[in-house]
Protein backbone atom coordinates (compact mmCIF):
# COMPACT_ATOMS: atom_id res chain seq x y z
CA UNK A 1 0.00 0.00 0.00
CA UNK A 2 1.48 3.70 -0.39
CA UNK A 3 2.46 5.94 2.04
CA UNK A 4 2.48 9.98 2.10
CA UNK A 5 3.59 12.34 4.65
CA UNK A 6 4.40 9.09 6.91
CA UNK A 7 0.84 7.69 6.96
CA UNK A 8 -0.03 4.61 5.36
CA UNK A 9 -3.59 5.02 3.20
CA UNK A 10 -6.67 3.11 3.92
CA UNK A 11 -7.76 1.17 0.74
CA UNK A 12 -10.96 -0.75 -0.32
CA UNK A 13 -10.61 -4.78 0.26
CA UNK A 14 -12.88 -6.99 -1.11
CA UNK A 15 -12.59 -10.86 -0.07
CA UNK A 16 -14.83 -13.57 -1.29
CA UNK A 17 -15.02 -17.28 -0.66
CA UNK A 18 -16.80 -19.22 -3.19
CA UNK A 19 -17.49 -22.84 -2.86
CA UNK A 20 -18.60 -25.18 -5.94
CA UNK A 21 -21.46 -26.90 -5.55
CA UNK A 22 -20.31 -29.92 -7.60
CA UNK A 23 -16.78 -30.96 -8.39
CA UNK A 24 -18.20 -31.11 -12.34
CA UNK A 25 -18.63 -27.63 -12.46
CA UNK A 26 -15.03 -26.98 -12.11
CA UNK A 27 -14.66 -25.76 -15.53
CA UNK A 28 -17.26 -23.53 -15.93
CA UNK A 29 -16.18 -21.87 -12.72
CA UNK A 30 -12.97 -21.70 -14.04
CA UNK A 31 -13.58 -20.06 -17.07
CA UNK A 32 -15.22 -16.83 -15.45
CA UNK A 33 -13.30 -16.71 -12.30
CA UNK A 34 -9.86 -16.81 -14.82
CA UNK A 35 -11.34 -13.83 -16.70
CA UNK A 36 -12.81 -11.79 -14.06
CA UNK A 37 -9.10 -12.12 -12.27
CA UNK A 38 -7.42 -10.37 -15.80
CA UNK A 39 -10.60 -8.19 -15.63
CA UNK A 40 -10.02 -7.14 -12.16
CA UNK A 41 -6.37 -6.28 -12.19
CA UNK A 42 -6.70 -4.63 -15.45
CA UNK A 43 -9.63 -2.18 -14.08
CA UNK A 44 -8.46 1.49 -13.19
CA UNK A 45 -7.86 1.73 -9.30
CA UNK A 46 -7.32 -2.05 -8.25
CA UNK A 47 -4.48 -1.96 -6.38
CA UNK A 48 -3.95 -5.57 -6.79
CA UNK A 49 -5.62 -8.98 -6.68
CA UNK A 50 -4.89 -12.46 -5.71
CA UNK A 51 -6.43 -16.00 -5.19
CA UNK A 52 -6.43 -19.29 -2.99
CA UNK A 53 -8.06 -22.32 -2.41
CA UNK A 54 -8.07 -23.45 0.94
CA UNK A 55 -10.00 -26.50 1.94
CA UNK A 56 -12.06 -26.72 -1.36
CA UNK A 57 -13.35 -23.03 -1.23
CA UNK A 58 -12.05 -20.51 -3.82
CA UNK A 59 -10.80 -17.23 -1.78
CA UNK A 60 -10.05 -13.81 -3.88
CA UNK A 61 -8.66 -10.27 -2.18
CA UNK A 62 -8.34 -7.68 -3.95
CA UNK A 63 -7.60 -4.12 -2.92
CA UNK A 64 -8.68 -0.78 -4.41
CA UNK A 65 -8.29 3.03 -4.35
CA UNK A 66 -12.18 3.70 -3.19
CA UNK A 67 -15.71 2.01 -3.57
CA UNK A 68 -16.20 2.95 -6.72
CA UNK A 69 -12.94 1.46 -8.00
CA UNK A 70 -14.39 -1.94 -7.11
CA UNK A 71 -18.38 -1.32 -8.38
CA UNK A 72 -16.53 -0.57 -11.65
CA UNK A 73 -15.47 -4.16 -11.83
CA UNK A 74 -18.44 -5.67 -10.51
CA UNK A 75 -20.67 -3.79 -13.31
CA UNK A 76 -18.44 -4.74 -16.07
CA UNK A 77 -20.13 -6.76 -18.27
CA UNK A 78 -17.79 -9.85 -17.91
CA UNK A 79 -18.04 -9.62 -13.92
CA UNK A 80 -22.47 -9.59 -14.54
CA UNK A 81 -22.37 -12.02 -16.29
CA UNK A 82 -20.11 -14.69 -13.88
CA UNK A 83 -22.52 -13.73 -11.57
CA UNK A 84 -25.29 -14.88 -13.38
CA UNK A 85 -24.08 -18.02 -13.71
CA UNK A 86 -22.94 -18.55 -9.69
CA UNK A 87 -25.48 -19.19 -8.21
CA UNK A 88 -26.15 -22.55 -10.38
CA UNK A 89 -22.47 -23.71 -9.57
CA UNK A 90 -21.23 -22.16 -6.61
CA UNK A 91 -22.03 -21.11 -2.63
CA UNK A 92 -20.19 -18.17 -0.87
CA UNK A 93 -19.37 -14.89 0.98
CA UNK A 94 -18.53 -12.16 0.33
CA UNK A 95 -16.71 -9.25 2.73
CA UNK A 96 -15.85 -5.51 1.66
CA UNK A 97 -13.88 -3.20 4.16
CA UNK A 98 -11.43 -0.38 4.59
CA UNK A 99 -8.19 -1.78 5.64
CA UNK A 100 -4.58 0.01 6.11
CA UNK A 101 -3.04 -3.49 5.08
CA UNK A 102 -4.48 -6.97 2.93
CA UNK A 103 -5.25 -9.79 5.75
CA UNK A 104 -3.26 -12.80 5.70
CA UNK A 105 -4.63 -15.33 3.91
CA UNK A 106 -4.11 -17.97 7.06
CA UNK A 107 -7.03 -15.61 8.49
CA UNK A 108 -9.08 -15.29 5.19
CA UNK A 109 -11.17 -18.25 6.02
CA UNK A 110 -12.20 -17.47 9.82
CA UNK A 111 -12.25 -13.18 8.82
CA UNK A 112 -14.97 -14.23 5.61
CA UNK A 113 -17.08 -17.11 7.95
CA UNK A 114 -17.06 -14.55 11.14
CA UNK A 115 -17.77 -11.37 8.97
CA UNK A 116 -18.97 -12.36 5.38
CA UNK A 117 -22.33 -11.45 3.35
CA UNK A 118 -23.90 -14.75 2.22
CA UNK A 119 -24.27 -14.57 -1.64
Amino acid sequence: MSESSGEVSEHWVSITGLKLRHPLHAPVFWMHAVRCMILARQTPGNLGADTRTIENVHYTVSAWESPASMRAFIKAPLHIKAMEVYPRIATGKVLSLMSHELPEWSDVPDLLERSGRIV
